[in-house]
Formats: C-alpha cells, structure tokens, sequence
C-alpha cells in the first residue's frame, strides 16, 4: 500500500513538473511575437493571432471600452476584431476585481491556468489502462484543437477546469457551487446538469439554475445575438451546419433570406434534438454500469458536446470536453462502433487542417460533408451512449416505464 501510494505521489510530481515547464515555455514565448507565430504557425500549424492569448485579452479589452463608457454588448472598440462582446458580464467583474488589465497578473494567470491545465490532461493518464489511450491522448495533445485551445487561452479552458473538478468532487454542495458557477461563466455547461439526476436533492439544482438563467437571461439574448455562426470546417452544431449549407447553396446562386435561414436553423435544431433523444432511449434499454469515477466524466463530457452540438456553433476547441468521454469508450474498445468513435474524433481533432483551398470547390464541398459526418457520428454515438449510462437511474426508469406504458395504451386503442 505504501509503495502504491509512494508511486502515486511520484506520478503527481512528474506530471506537475511537465506541465510546469510547458507553461513557463508558452508563457515566454508568449512575449515575442516571432516565437509565437515559430511554434504555433510554423509547427503547430494554426492560424495565430498577436497579441497572445488573443480570446482571453479580449475580456480585458472589453474593460477597457466598458470604462470608456461604451456598452461592449453594443460595441466594443478596443476588441482587436472589433466584434460586441459575447460572455457574461461576471468575467468583467472577475477581471476588474483582479486587476488582470495589469501585464504582469494577466501574464500569471495565464500561466496558471495552462499549469492546471495541463496537468489535468496528464492525470487522465491514470484512468486509462488500454495501451491505445495514451496514443489517443498524446494525440489530442499534439491537435490543432488543443493548440489553438491554448494559443488563444479560450475560456472553454476554464470551463473545462471547472467541470473537471465538478465530476471528481463528491461533496453535494460543493459541486453545485461549481456547477452554477460554470453556468454562470458559459451558458452550455448547463448540459452537465445531467450528473445530479442520481442525487435525491436534484430538484433544489434546478431551482438554483432556473433562479441564475433569470438573472443572466438579458446577458445570454445579447451575447447569443452577438456570437458568431462559423461556416468552417473545424466547427460543429446546428447552427454551423446551417451556415455552411447556405454557403453551399449560394455557390449554386440559391441565396436563403434572412427569414428562410432562420427556419433552417430551427429546422435542425428540432431534428437533432429529435435524433437525439430517439437515440438515447434506444441505449437506455442496454443496462451497463460502471464506476462512479467514469460515469460522471461521461455524463459531463457527452451532455456538452450533445447540447452544444444541437443548439450552438462551437469552434474545435470545444472538443476538449470529449477527452472526459475516452476512459469509459475505451472499456469497449474492441467493437466497432467504438473504434470508429475515436477514428471520428481523431480527424475532428485534426479538421483544422482539412480547412483549405477554395471554398467555392467541389473538393471543399467534399471535405466538409466528410468531416461533419463524423461529427454528427460523435453525437449519435454519444447520444446512445449516455442512454446507456444513465439508465440504471431511477428517473430514467421511470420515465422508460411510463412511455412503455403508453404505448401499451396506445396499441389497445387502435
């Protein structure tokens, strides 16, 4: 037992010194635009932006043109694209408080969040035990995903920080502080809220949410109104899916109206909710259970990328949360249906580099409808998943009884 532990603690320690010298690397680089645009454009391969950690400056940014009387939601001058503000008002609160619009604190705060970061990315070492995970995760590591993730210190990171220590936690109080402050942050980690169903005090999250989405929801509208709809290829949602298709369709000089646009959008958010739901009933009829540990990960990973993929636009960034779905596939590693579950998500890591040439072009066309498919694939796959996870749940029997009920019903009546 002491050896254990002593080999545990050894772990910890290498891990934390990795993720130490990672994070006093880019902190340095991130000095010198020349050995930013060296190993982010250059080797990374992905289109870097001066100043670094361009995402999270633009919360200071977004101070500085509040203080000059501007409304960021409205317009935001010192943006360096000069696009409105999108997050919720609290990360000015937060940055104000910390004076994070000083060089020096900016500069260790970004430190410390990669520090963390990378360091809970390492700890996932310690929940894998197929040889095939660890080429998994190195190659996550070493994704366009995950560098820009890092290059622009976009505040997924944090959000994904958060619900890393939301799923390990066991303490009813505490997860929920985490939890609402999450939502609090980004809206969608709201998703996640799937990993208290098995508590008896689920109800008293739900009033807690519906109280914070009554006091933020002029904050979501405006920052909803003001979020960008990417048309790309390293992008996912209904709502990419939805711009891209009229792109497409403009190539072909058959332009959508604003009206007709919108009902698209809301034409495949319906369908996707639909799909998803149909397919997650169909898992929980397959009882499967396991750990506590790998179940809540799981929940947390799979519930934001389904919720995200039906209602938002999310850069490939967002795929982070997929990592906290790896443990729990990789137990069925051996089926098909799980090998191609991570051969969708290695080319989905990597679509970045997908997104080249004329996006007017066949080929364009082509390598888009193939990266969308196994992204679409990831949905299903995890949709049916979570089904199969939560349904040893009480509310979900419950609710699985009732429409068989139901369709009892139904049947003797015809």
């Amino acid at each position: 037992m002491k050896k254990y532990i002593i080999s545990i603690k050894k772990k910890i320690a290498i891990f934390f010194l990795i993720s130490f010298v990672v994070s006093i690397f880019i902190t340095i680089i991130s000095q010198d635009k020349n050995l930013w645009s060296i190993v982010f454009g250059e080797f990374a391969r992905i289109p870097y932006q001066w100043p670094a950690f361009s995402d999270f400056g633009s919360l200071s940014n977004a101070i500085k043109s509040l203080k000059e009387g501007h409304d960021p939601y409205l317009y935001n001058p010192h943006d360096i694209h000069k696009v409105p503000y999108v997050y919720t008002r609290i990360w000015l609160i937060i940055f104000d408080f910390f004076r994070l619009n000083d060089p020096l604190f900016f500069l260790i705060i970004c430190f410390l969040i990669i520090t963390i970061y990378f360091l809970i990315l390492l700890n996932f070492l310690n929940t894998f035990k197929n040889k095939y995970s660890y080429i998994a995760l190195f190659l996550f590591f070493i994704s366009p995903s995950n560098s820009l993730l890092v290059e622009r210190l976009n505040t997924d990171i944090i959000i994904f920080i958060l619900t890393y220590f939301l799923a390990i936690n066991k303490n009813f109080i505490i997860k929920n502080i985490l939890f609402i402050f999450s939502v609090c942050l980004k809206v969608y980690p709201i998703f996640s809220i799937l990993i208290f169903l098995k508590n008896k005090k689920f109800f008293y999250t739900i009033i807690a949410t519906i109280i914070l989405i009554y006091i933020i929801y002029d904050q979501i509208v405006m920052g909803n109104k003001n979020m960008i709809e990417y048309a790309l290829i390293f992008a996912y949602g209904a709502r990419t899916f939805a711009n891209a298709l009229l792109r497409v369709l403009g190539n072909y000089n058959f332009i959508l109206d604003a009206n007709s646009y919108e009902l698209l959008k809301i034409l495949l958010i319906a369908i996707f909710a639909i799909a998803s739901l149909l397919i997650f009933f169909m898992g929980t009829k397959k009882i499967i259970t396991y750990s506590e540990n790998l179940s809540n990960f799981f929940i947390i990973g799979s519930s934001i990328y389904l919720g995200t993929f039906i209602f938002t636009s999310n850069v490939d960034y967002r795929l982070i949360f997929l990592i906290y779905t790896f443990p729990l596939i990789f137990n069925d590693f051996n089926k098909w249906q799980a090998k191609l579950f991570f051969f969708s998500c290695f080319i989905s890591f990597y679509s970045l580099w997908f997104h080249s040439g004329d996006y007017k072009s066949l080929s364009f066309a082509l390598k888009g409808i193939f990266i969308y498919s196994l992204k679409f694939y990831i949905f299903l796959y995890l949709a049916y998943k979570l089904g199969s996870v939560l349904s040893s749940y009480k509310i979900i029997k419950r609710t699985n009884n009732y429409i068989f009920q139901r369709k009892i019903l139904f049947k003797t009546r015809w």
